[in-house]
């Protein structure tokens, strides 16, 4: 047995070669879904979206609640910044934090912005 540490982006490329086993599950044309505007994603950024959907079985379709988040992660100036933004029942809320401190939480920041633009 070796005590040599193998990388496992190695150990994944040994097994699968140059083939990608995701391929037919996630096609590369639907990449650009994850990202609000491609132009915008930069190699520093990281940015994560869900939807999860809920419905009543006895009523499917109706009542249902669309719960979408949506994670952007970018180092500035040495710090970690997190923009998460939660979308439940027409309501958004958008947290900021750097280093793992909350920074700010907004409700409905498109509503503010639109009440102050006067």
């Amino acid at each position: 047995m070796s005590d040599d540490f193998r990388s496992p982006f190695d150990i994944f490329r040994e097994f699968f070669g140059n083939r990608d086993p995701f391929q037919h599950k996630f096609p590369s044309s639907r990449v650009h879904i994850f990202y609000d505007d491609e132009r915008k994603k930069k190699d520093d950024d990281c940015h994560f979206s869900t939807v999860i959907r809920f419905s009543s079985a006895s009523e499917p379709g109706k009542n249902a609640t669309v719960r979408k988040t949506s994670t952007t992660t970018k180092i500035i100036d040495g710090k970690k910044v997190v923009t998460k933004r939660t979308e439940n029942d027409g309501e958004e809320v958008v947290e900021i934090l750097e280093d793992g401190e909350l920074k700010s939480r907004t409700v409905n920041p498109s509503v503010a912005v639109a009440a102050g633009a006067n």
